[in-house]
């Protein structure tokens, strides 16, 4: 078989990725390791050892490079490993030169490898200007040291030396206990193998455990609603048990009245038989004992049968059947919530393993910057310390390789151009030794790294210079400080030309942004004249399952990360006549309170939120407070319920579409729903709008007023329907719809949610025929109510005719519908009924 060019060219790009995201950078890390510690000049260090490792990881870097086609690199690898061999083998005396030989070739090739992910292409063109000098100076190094003695050895010597060394008894045979060590050593081995997989494939695996999670999600709901279908069953079963009893009593009277009278017939045949000269048919013949009961001849001849107690008897084995039904409902019901948790427990350990083979520590990334730091100092004579944080965060690999790029070009141009040199901080009144800071956290789903130094900073006015000159700006425009460092990300904005008026600092972040933006992140610069600047990137976690507290809103469901919520607590133990905008003391601590559908700059469902929650200030004091941190200060926001806490898959937001900076991503539930995560961390612009004096924080602001005055309650109608899954349908349709919707299964329930709920109902849709309470008794029951008699009902049933309808209306129905319907028409009835509404 004959590949063609594409799929040769395919094949090479896929070599050269997995040695470029894979291979490459683990025998870097190598690399650089291994540097510091023959730099460190540790006496306990083993040497030796220390130097098979290094010239194992220019080997493989040698080769790969190679394979996929890098000449230039895999000859810097090549020189670098003739360099460690001759360490190795002793024939260096002046050691303090190879370890800067060493440490240059490492960096230049850390820098190759950058270069390779950028610009395949454009690799190999780097060796006449960058790296011929690194190569020639290593070239003449090696040829400055003694012949190794083992490169003396002929061929023979050579393989006599390998035949003593490694079969130094080739007489005896290995014994039965060597060959057993030797097995189990194999077998050891085996099973301490890696296996490296594709990130591209391991990203996949990802995405579909969340979606198993999610699948897991929607079979716990659907085992708990064949719970409550089991309860119910239970319910209905025990009901049936007096009903039998009952069937019982009747069968058992019906069946001694038969044997009664059939004792009877056989009685009545004998006097026949003994009279039967005397009888005349149909005469009146009576029997003696039952003087009023005319005889019948025909009944006599006849055995006295009951056809009822058959059917009471089917009737009472159907019940018995129902009952083992309902018990093997709730076996299977038992036997699926066992099931689910052992899922459960798979999934997570299904998770946790995967976590770990993704997950990488960011000092594996911190150290390399560390020993960049050493060499950039003696490169360019600037006393530098680096403190590096958060060494042990766990950071996705893919997403760890992929930020080498933009962190490289910001720790050079820090270095280069950003700090100054000793004497010029002398001469700013600052330490010799500059500061440069690392740092790693995460924050819910996000991965924040920021780089800062103390350096010189950034000159605003030779960057709005710079840009006049491109023409990105006018003379006269009026611009912020964070309006001109954004040029800064302009493509080409930085030449060589521009290095020493801009302190370098344009140089390269065009490339930066672009591949922060690639892991849909952003990147943010701050900045002070002389006292130095400060890079923050935050990048989404791929995939996070996390505890997640779910609350309700006006109807939306919405979602907050655990760890950020202090405490869940009741508004109402704080007091009565809580506002929006309220001080409470929480922990003897001030707290300032606000509803979380005003704190939040957008408009809810139906374009407003409800009048009722600011009209009558006690609302707050039914709600559920959730305390939050906010830049030091502690905020309770208000939420309408509490649905619990639950470990849910978070998945960030992509490009597509630009979302607020405090909504983290969102989550899937078992429903479907899906449901918007905050963050806390991000609120602080969302309280900044609400900074008010304290004297006069429990005063409502006109800001309240003036939206209490133009907003209106959000509808709620009350369905009444026997049909379950007719209830769910017209829930979907009105909630979608922008209404509040409560469902009842019959009109006995609707009429004890109505007489005690304190809620108000604007609407009723019900159905006629229905247990207990029927749709007729209930419009009966509600204009009789003086509370509820002007509430508009909706007839929605399946009968037709005439005589329905004309009682319906007759009893106070507003309108009538019949199954199947139109959706438009209803909804337009319900419009019409309802009073206006900003949609």
């Amino acid at each position: 078989m004959v590949l063609d060019a594409a799929s040769l060219e395919a094949i090479t790009q896929e070599i050269r990725t997995c040695f470029l995201y894979e291979d490459a950078p683990d025998q870097l890390s190598v690399l650089e390791q291994g540097i510091r510690q023959l730099q460190a000049t540790d006496p306990e260090v083993n040497l030796s050892g220390l130097y098979s490792t290094m010239l194992r990881a220019a080997h493989s870097l040698k080769g790969g490079a190679g394979i996929a086609q890098f000449t230039t690199l895999s000859r810097l690898s090549h020189h670098l490993e003739d360099l460690l061999q001759a360490l190795q083998h002793e024939r260096v005396e002046q050691q303090e030169l190879a370890y800067e030989l060493i440490s240059l070739s490492i960096e230049q090739i850390g820098s190759l490898i950058v270069t390779a992910i950028d610009n395949p292409e454009g690799v190999d063109r780097l060796e006449a200007t960058t790296l011929l000098p690194t190569t020639t100076a290593i070239e003449n190094f090696l040829q400055s040291l003694p012949p190794s003695p083992r490169a003396e050895a002929t061929g023979e010597e050579f393989l006599l030396l390998n035949s003593q060394t490694f079969n130094p008894s080739a007489p005896h045979p290995p014994t039965d206990s060597q060959l057993l060590n030797d097995s189990l050593a194999i077998a050891s081995g085996i099973r301490s193998l890696n296996l490296k997989i594709p990130v591209s494939r391991l990203e996949r695996i990802d995405n579909t455990i969340g979606e198993l999670f999610i699948s897991y999600e929607r079979l716990s709901l659907y085992q708990e609603q064949l719970h409550q279908v089991d309860l119910t069953l239970k319910q209905r079963a025990a009901q049936l048990n007096p009903l039998s009893e009952d069937m019982q009593a009747l069968y058992n009277q019906l069946a001694t009245l038969g044997r009664k009278n059939r004792e009877q017939g056989a009685a009545i045949k004998s006097q026949v038989a003994s009279h039967k000269s005397q009888l005349i048919p149909n005469s009146d013949f009576r029997i003696p004992n039952s003087p009023h009961a005319p005889l019948n001849y025909q009944l006599l001849t006849t055995d006295y049968q009951i056809p009822t107690s058959n059917s009471l008897q089917e009737l009472q084995e159907l019940i018995v059947q129902v009952q083992e039904a309902r018990a093997d409902v709730e076996f299977i019901s038992l036997e699926m919530r066992e099931a689910l948790v052992e899922l459960r427990q798979q999934l997570d350990d299904l998770r946790g393993d995967l976590t770990e083979s993704r997950l990488v520590k960011f000092g594996s990334l911190a150290n390399q910057f560390a020993a960049a730091q050493q060499s950039f100092s003696q490169r360019y004579g600037k006393s530098v310390q680096l403190a590096i944080e958060g060494r042990e965060t766990t950071i996705d690999r893919a997403i760890l390789e992929q930020l080498k790029i933009p962190l490289l070009h910001l720790f050079r141009n820090a270095f280069d151009h950003g700090i100054e040199s000793a004497s010029e901080r002398q001469a700013s009144g600052k330490s010799p030794i500059a500061r440069m800071s690392l740092i790693a956290v995460t924050e819910g789903n996000q991965l924040i790294i920021t780089l800062a130094d103390d350096g010189r900073g950034i000159d605003l006015t030779a960057v709005r210079q710079r840009a006049e000159a491109l023409g990105l700006c006018d003379s006269t425009a009026v611009l912020s400080s964070e309006q001109i460092l954004e040029f800064l990300f302009r493509s080409g904005f930085s030449t060589s030309t521009t290095v020493t008026t801009l302190s370098g600092r344009g140089l390269g972040l065009d490339i930066v942004r672009l591949q922060v933006e690639r892991l849909r992140g952003t990147i943010g610069v701050e900045t002070t004249a002389g006292q130095g600047t400060k890079f923050t990137i935050s990048i989404p976690m791929s995939l996070n399952i996390l505890p997640l507290l779910l609350c309700k809103c006006q109807q939306q469901t919405l979602a907050f990360p655990a760890s950020q919520v202090k405490e869940v607590v009741v508004l109402s133990e704080y007091g009565t006549g809580l506002q929006h905008g309220s001080t409470i003391a929480w922990r003897n601590l001030p707290a300032r309170l606000y509803y979380l559908p005003q704190f939040l700059p957008y408009q809810w469902r139906r374009g407003a939120i409800t009048s009722l929650s600011f009209a009558n200030a006690t609302e707050l004091d039914q709600r559920l407070g959730l305390v939050l941190e906010i830049e030091a200060e502690t905020v309770v926001l208000a939420v309408d319920q509490m649905l619990g806490e639950r470990e849910l898959v978070l998945k960030p937001f992509d490009a597509t579409v630009k979302v607020p900076n405090y909504l983290l991503g969102c989550t899937v539930l078992g429903t479907g729903e899906i449901v918007p995560v905050l963050s806390p961390d991000r609120f602080q612009e969302l309280l900044s709008q609400f900074s008010v004096a304290p004297a006069t924080i429990r005063q409502e602001s006109s800001r309240q007023e003036t939206f209490s005055a133009t907003t209106e309650e959000i509808p709620k109608i009350l369905i009444v329907d026997d049909a379950i899954a007719f209830r769910r349908i017209l829930e979907r349709i009105l909630t979608a719809a922008g209404y509040k919707v409560v469902q009842c299964r019959d009109g006995q329930e609707a009429l004890e949610k109505l007489s005690s709920s304190e809620e108000r109902f604007d609407l009723a849709i019900s159905d006629l025929e229905m247990p207990r309470v029927d749709g007729l008794s209930l419009l009966r029951e509600i204009r009789a109510s003086s509370q509820w008699q002007k509430l508009p009902v909706i007839v929605l049933t399946s009968r037709e005719n005439q005589w329905h309808r004309q009682t319906a209306f007759g009893l106070g129905a507003t309108e009538y519908f019949t199954k199947p319907f139109c959706t438009d028409d209803l909804l337009q009835a319900i419009a019409n009924l309802l009073p206006v509404t900003t949609l």
